[in-house]
């Protein structure tokens, strides 16, 4: 996640973040600092002052360990498809190559190299396979009817 290529992105994120917590903050002013909020430079950072104490957790970390669905991943009892590019500019994929991902009989992992952050669609609107992930989706549904 901290690949240089990864910058633009995070910081439109963190910005939305900022608004965000922004807009709260005017509507509950009392339940939100953002005294410190012009010095948070990383989605971490933000994470680390906002997010993780108000869900209990100790920090970033910990709310990124904690929050994470891969402990449960071999509970799965029902069919699930997981679409995720290896190129996610954002979610790290390197967590979908554990061994419990594949073991799971009931999770059907799609990793294609290339899709980036829940885009997979084409550029070209002739494309038949144009969208891609919601096409996956609706073949994995008629696989199980």
């Amino acid at each position: 996640m901290n690949q240089p290529r990864n910058w633009i992105y995070k910081q439109s994120f963190l910005r939305r973040l900022k608004k965000r917590l922004l807009t709260k903050a005017s509507l509950f002013p009392e339940r939100y600092d953002v005294s410190g909020l012009p010095r948070i430079r990383t989605i971490e950072e933000f994470d680390n002052r906002y997010i993780a104490p108000a869900f209990g957790f100790a920090d970033a970390s910990d709310y990124y360990a904690k929050a994470s669905s891969l402990p449960l991943i071999g509970r799965i009892r029902i069919p699930t498809l997981i679409i995720h590019a290896q190129d996610d500019p954002f979610i790290p994929f390197q967590p979908l190559r554990d061994v419990s991902v594949a073991a799971n009989p009931y999770v059907l992992l799609l990793a294609p190299e290339r899709g980036g952050h829940v885009a997979f669609i084409s550029a070209n609107s002739a494309d038949e396979d144009r969208f891609w992930a919601e096409n996956r989706l609706v073949e994995f549904c008629r696989a199980l009817a």
